[in-house]
C-alpha cells in the first residue's frame, strides 16, 4: 500500500490559501488573548478530540482557534484519525507530526468556515460553504447532515452545535480531505484507486520551482480547469531532451500548456478540435479509435474528476513551440553590452559601426575592454583610449579593427585547427593555434606582447559571429 507523499501536498500553496496562527514563541509577549471558552477549550470537553487538538498543535493553529472571532469547525473524532492513518499505513502519532505541518495546516483550514458561526439548523440540502482553505464544502440533509469528501466517504455530523464563544464545532466522523486538482495531484491516493499508477511527484516539483499552479488549490464552485497531467516517467524522458535546458521562465510557460480554463471531459474532446492552455497556446486533439491525443501527447487515463475541475494523465510532456528570436546585429550586441564600450567607441571612431549595422557574414574578433586597456598601457605615446582616438589617428584605429575582421566568412570556432590561417578586411592574415590538450583557441599577435586566447567564442549575430578575445590585435604592417 503507497503512502500519502506528505512533502508534496503543499507544494504549491501560496499565502492566503490556508489560515495562519501566531507564533508561539513570540519573543514580544505580543500573542493572542485567548477568548473564555473557546473552539479549542469546546473540543478538550468534547474528550474524543483528542487527535483534532493535536493536529492542531502540530500544525502551529492552536492561538488561531483560541483568538476571537466567528468561525465553524468541523472537528473529526480520534477514530477518523486513526482511521486515516491506517489507510495510509502509519501511525496517528506519525501523521500528527510537526513534520507535517504544512500538510495538516492544509487539511485543517479545508474543516474551517471562518466568516461566520453556522448552526446546523442553518444548514440546507444541496448547501455549499467555502473554507478557508479557498475550497467547498458541500452538504447533504436528510436524517442527518453528512458533508462531501472527495476522497474518503461523506463525514456525518454527530454531535452538531457545540458552542464556543469565537463560533460552533460540529464533530464529524471522518477527515475531509480537499479534493481539487491541486490536491489530487499532489497525492498519492492509490488506497481509493482514484490515479492508480500514476505518479505526480516530478510536476509537482516543476510546479514548485516555477511558481505557478496555485490556482488548481482553489475551488470556488465557478472556475473549471482541465489539467494534462505528465506521469514521472514523461518528465524523465523530457529530461533527455527539452526540459534540462528550460530556466524557470520558460519552465512557467510550459506547465501552463498543460492547464485549460474550463472542464473538458473525454467525451468534449473531438478529432480536429482545439483548446486554448492557460499560457495562450492552442492544444491539437487527435481521436484515433480509442485513443486520443494532446499534441503527440496519449492520453493514458481519462476522466479523473476533482472538485475544481478534471485530470487526464499523458505519457508525455507538452511543449509549445517557442518563437526564436532575431539575433542582434553585431553592432547592436557590441553596444548592448558594458564588456564592450571600448570597441564601441573605437568602431564610431573609425566609421565602422554602421557596416556592422547592415546585412554581411563577418566573423569579428572583439577584445573586450580589458584588451584596451592592456593595449593602451603598452603604447607610451597614449594615456587612455580617449587619448588613441582623435582626429588624425582615423587610418591607424581603422587599420586595427579592420585586422579583427574576416568578411564573406562565419568561423566557427569548432572548425579551427591548429595553423589555420583566415585573411582579414585589412588584407593580412590571422594564424591560429589550438592546444593539443586544453582545445583553447589563440590567435597570434604579430605586434602585440601576448597572443590573443578566444574567450567566449561563438556568439551568434544576425549578419555574422563573434569571438570574444583578451588582447587586441596589432598588424604587422603597424608600428608599435
Amino acid at each position: 500500500m503507497r503512502k500519502i507523499k506528505w512533502t508534496y501536498w503543499l507544494c504549491l500553496l501560496v499565502a492566503g490559501l490556508t489560515f495562519s496562527a501566531c507564533d508561539d514563541d513570540d519573543d514580544d509577549g505580543g500573542g493572542v488573548t485567548p477568548v473564555e471558552n473557546s473552539i479549542i477549550d469546546v473540543a478538550t470537553e468534547q474528550g474524543d478530540l483528542t487527535s483534532f487538538i493535536a493536529a492542531v498543535e502540530a500544525a502551529g493553529l492552536t492561538e488561531a482557534l483560541e483568538a476571537d472571532g466567528d468561525m465553524t469547525v468541523f472537528a473529526p473524532t480520534d477514530a477518523a484519525f486513526t482511521e486515516l492513518a491506517n489507510t495510509l499505513g502509519i501511525s496517528v502519532d506519525d501523521l500528527l507530526t510537526e513534520d507535517n505541518s504544512d500538510v495538516l495546516n492544509r487539511v485543517l483550514s479545508h474543516h474551517v468556515i471562518g466568516t461566520e458561526a453556522i448552526g446546523s439548523d442553518e444548514i440546507s440540502d444541496g448547501d455549499t460553504e467555502s473554507t478557508l482553505a479557498n475550497t467547498l464544502l458541500t452538504f447533504t440533509v436528510g436524517d442527518n447532515i453528512t458533508i462531501g469528501n472527495t476522497l474518503l466517504d461523506s463525514a456525518l455530523i454527530d454531535p452538531a452545535d457545540l458552542d464556543a464563544d469565537n463560533g460552533v464545532l460540529h464533530v464529524i466522523n471522518h477527515v475531509l480531505l480537499p479534493g481539487t486538482i491541486g490536491d489530487m495531484i499532489t497525492v498519492d491516493v492509490n488506497y481509493v484507486d482514484v490515479i492508480p499508477d500514476a505518479d505526480f511527484d516530478s510536476l509537482v516539483t516543476a510546479f514548485a520551482l516555477a511558481e505557478v499552479g496555485d490556482e488548481l488549490f482553489v475551488d470556488d464552485g465557478t472556475t473549471k480547469y482541465t489539467v494534462f497531467a505528465p506521469t514521472n516517467a514523461a518528465f524523465e524522458a523530457a529530461l533527455d531532451t527539452t526540459l534540462s535546458s528550460l530556466d524557470t521562465d520558460t519552465l512557467a510557460l510550459v506547465l501552463n500548456y498543460h492547464i485549460v480554463e474550463g472542464e473538458f471531459l473525454a467525451a468534449d474532446l473531438m478529432d480536429g478540435d482545439t483548446l486554448v492552455a492557460v499560457n495562450g497556446d492552442s492544444l491539437y486533439i487527435t481521436v484515433d479509435g480509442e485513443s486520443v491525443f494532446i499534441n503527440e501527447a496519449q492520453v493514458t487515463m481519462a476522466d479523473v474528476q476533482t472538485s475544481n475541475g478534471v485530470i487526464h494523465v499523458i505519457d508525455m510532456v507538452l511543449v509549445p513551440e517557442f518563437d526564436e528570436e532575431e539575433p542582434e546585429t553585431i553592432a547592436a550586441i557590441v553596444a548592448g553590452d558594458e564588456n564592450f564600450s571600448a570597441l564601441d567607441s573605437a568602431l564610431a571612431f573609425a566609421g565602422l559601426t554602421e557596416t556592422f549595422q547592415g546585412e554581411g557574414a563577418y566573423t569579428v574578433f572583439a577584445p573586450t575592454n580589458a584588451a584596451f586597456d592592456a593595449l593602451i598601457a603598452d603604447l607610451p605615446e597614449y594615456n587612455s583610449l580617449e587619448e588613441l582616438l582623435v582626429e588624425g589617428n582615423e587610418d591607424l584605429v581603422t587599420g586595427i579593427l579592420q585586422y579583427h575582421v574576416v568578411s564573406d566568412s562565419l568561423i566557427d570556432s569548432s572548425t579551427i585547427e591548429d595553423g589555420n590561417t583566415a585573411t582579414t578586411l585589412l588584407g593580412q592574415d590571422l594564424t591560429f593555434n589550438v592546444d593539443s590538450e586544453s582545445g583553447a583557441i589563440t590567435i597570434a599577435n604579430p605586434e602585440g606582447s601576448t597572443d590573443a586566447t578566444i574567450d567566449p567564442a561563438d556568439v551568434e549575430a544576425s549578419n555574422g559571429v563573434i569571438h570574444v578575445i583578451d588582447q587586441v590585435l596589432l598588424p604587422p604592417s603597424e608600428e608599435n
